[in-house]
């Protein structure tokens, strides 16, 4: 499980860096940490994240839907469905 919420971590920040995808999940989220001596500890540490299912929730951002308003969110689906992911109707 740690595995895999690394990987749902890595690709949450991934696409929220491309600013294409806005991110609905929470889990590569840093926790607010209320103790100074907590802070100088590595914040790559599971224990620092928000906790979560390792799941990948994410939509296209404001900004790409006003860009490329002919681009449908469902044509990511059927891709990622191809290459044999899970993803919702």
């Amino acid at each position: 499980m740690s595995a895999d919420l690394a990987k749902a971590r890595i690709l949450s920040n991934a696409l929220e860096e491309t600013g294409y995808f806005t991110i609905v999940s929470d889990v590569h989220r840093v926790k607010k940490i209320k103790s100074k001596a907590k802070e100088a500890s590595d914040p790559a540490e599971p224990q620092h994240y928000e906790y979560g299912l390792p799941v990948v929730a994410f939509r296209f951002s404001d900004d790409f839907k006003k860009k490329y308003p002919e681009i449908q969110q469902r044509w990511i689906q059927l891709q990622l469905r191809g290459i044999g992911w899970i993803v919702p109707k």
